[in-house]
């Protein structure tokens, strides 16, 4: 019988990016994670879609379109080990994405929203279509957005993208307005 003494490692995953067209390649760093009584030994990589590696950092491409489950496995000093995982999408529609300024405040709020960073189609095409529900019973249309909050709440502001082609994505950002 082994018994193994000591506490076990912690892992930390960071994946970047997380989402996105394939082919696309993901960077991951796993350097964060630790072992409060000793050392990281070994780091072992499976990327769920039965490529694998080894080493705190490691580069993948993935091919295909599906949601993947990355998990990061490390092993200490005393044989112990831990596990962290973190989901990857990989998509060949548009990618919508959302910034807004100020995210909360006090009310009334104004808010500017922007959908600069969404992306479309990696097989081509453009994105045609901006629509923005701003969680309030308000609507809006075009890339960059200021809307007014004027009653107090958490509100959900969201973007739809459309492509040339026809095809959409969608993307939420979280909005709190309070009174003064």
């Amino acid at each position: 019988t082994t018994i193994m003494v000591g506490t076990p490692p912690t892992a930390s995953i960071k994946a970047s990016p997380t989402a996105g067209a394939a082919p696309m390649k993901v960077l991951f760093d796993g350097s964060e994670s630790s072992d409060p009584d000793g050392s990281i030994v070994s780091y072992r990589w499976d990327f769920g879609d039965g490529g694998s590696a080894n080493g705190p950092q490691a580069e993948h491409t993935y091919h295909s379109n599906a949601t993947y489950t990355a998990k990061l496995t490390v092993k200490d000093n005393d044989g112990l080990e831990a596990s962290e995982a973190i989901e990857i999408e990989v998509s060949t529609g548009p990618i919508a994405r959302i910034s807004a300024s100020p995210k909360h405040g006090e009310a009334p709020l104004r808010v500017n929203f922007n959908a600069n960073n969404s992306k479309p189609a990696k097989s081509g095409g453009t994105l045609v279509k901006f629509e923005w529900d701003f969680g309030d019973g308000s609507y809006g249309e075009g890339k960059s957005v200021n809307h007014t909050y004027t009653k107090t709440g958490a509100f959900t502001a969201t973007l739809i993208v459309v492509d040339s082609k026809g095809q959409g994505d969608s993307a939420s950002k979280a909005i709190n307005v309070y009174a003064k």
